[in-house]
């Protein structure tokens, strides 16, 4: 009868422990999906008479993805998509665009000021097939076309750069 007993509280002991474990996995998964589908969305834009700049970006963690429209009097309009990351208080994004019929890339730098997102400028080569930022901690920002913070689900927000 003892042997019973002990076989018996061994096993509640044993399962309870189980459930425990179960329970803690099941939360900690949970919250690893939570974190990891937290998107943040952010919309930016500058438009002055027939100009417009749209900039969308989807935030997780660090990592930025979005679209990207210039259409300015005088240039060839060009829209596409953008991927990069935050370092800090900058964007980098590699922006691919469709422009006069064909692909293109390019490196983007914004620096964030408020919430005003400046775009910076300088000496680019191409590497690999995508222009690139010889040196991205001499690039200025001075005279950077600004983009203001916007509301996404505004009419003509940043939202659909297509829509313009």
């Amino acid at each position: 009868m003892r042997k019973l007993l002990r076989v018996i509280i061994v096993f509640i002991i044993l399962a309870g422990c189980n459930n425990a474990t179960d329970h803690s996995v099941s939360s900690s998964v949970a919250l690893v999906d939570s974190i990891q589908s937290s998107t943040n969305h952010y919309c930016y834009e500058n438009a002055v008479g027939t100009d417009s700049i749209r900039l969308r970006i989807d935030l997780v963690g660090t990592d930025v993805s979005g679209e990207l429209l210039y259409a300015i009097r005088g240039k060839d309009r060009n829209e596409g998509s953008v991927h990069g990351e935050w370092f800090g208080d900058t964007l980098v994004l590699d922006y691919m665009y469709q422009s006069e019929g064909s692909l293109s890339s390019r490196q983007v730098v914004f620096i964030k000021q408020d919430s005003l997102l400046v775009e910076g400028y300088g000496a680019s080569e191409e590497v690999d097939g995508k222009l690139r930022f010889v040196n991205r901690a001499e690039l200025s920002f001075g005279s950077g076309i600004k983009l203001k913070e916007v509301n996404c689900d505004e009419p003509n927000a940043a939202s659909s750069p297509a829509a313009s």
